[in-house]
């Protein structure tokens, strides 16, 4: 196994001409002035930017975890900044998983957005656990928990879904090393 060292994932998307950083995972009002300053209106040119940024992080630093994936949906409430289910979309979130499935690293399966009210599925979303499936990919649940409530919330159903795509392993970080343990 390997040793943990760090996760990568990524919160802000940063405007270079007024110099300031936008958190993907605010609000949908922060996220709807990111899309007018950065991108002209364009809701699908700040997710396609979003997951350059992903992939980019996680081929320059090498995470161990690849922590909540498909994270800039989180604002997305009713399709409000872009289009889920759009092939475009998609392709841009399947480009970015590539790149950082390639690195090895496990990749987050996170709770925290059901337990805050923000989504129905964990992170990622189940066309992306998919192609991790498909990938060979390595998985981990995680509550990103910010309180004692939110530890293991929806776990046994994360699990259940999991299964369900065809994973048969999940891997656990046991004494400073990721271990495989079978679902």
């Amino acid at each position: 196994g390997d040793v943990y060292k760090r996760q990568g994932s990524v919160h802000y998307l940063y405007d270079k001409a007024a110099d300031r950083f936008y958190g993907v995972d605010w609000d949908e009002a922060t996220a709807q002035s990111c899309i007018k300053e950065m991108f002209g209106q364009n809701g699908l040119a700040y997710a396609k930017a979003y997951y350059a940024a992903v992939a980019e992080n996680a081929l320059r630093t090498r995470p161990d975890v690849i922590g909540h994936f498909d994270l800039v949906v989180k604002p997305n409430a009713r399709g409000a900044l872009f289009d889920e289910e759009s092939p475009a979309y998609r392709a841009a979130a399947l480009e970015a998983l590539d790149a950082c499935a390639a690195t090895g690293a496990v990749f987050e399966v996170n709770t925290g957005g059901m337990f805050r009210g923000y989504c129905g599925e964990p992170y990622p979303s189940r066309f992306l656990l998919e192609a991790l499936r498909k990938s060979g990919a390595r998985v981990t649940v995680n509550a990103d928990a910010h309180c004692t409530e939110a530890v293991r919330f929806r776990f046994d159903e994360t699990l259940a879904l999991l299964r369900d795509i065809g994973f048969t392993a999940v891997t656990v970080l046991e004494d400073g090393m990721f271990v495989e343990k079978p679902l």
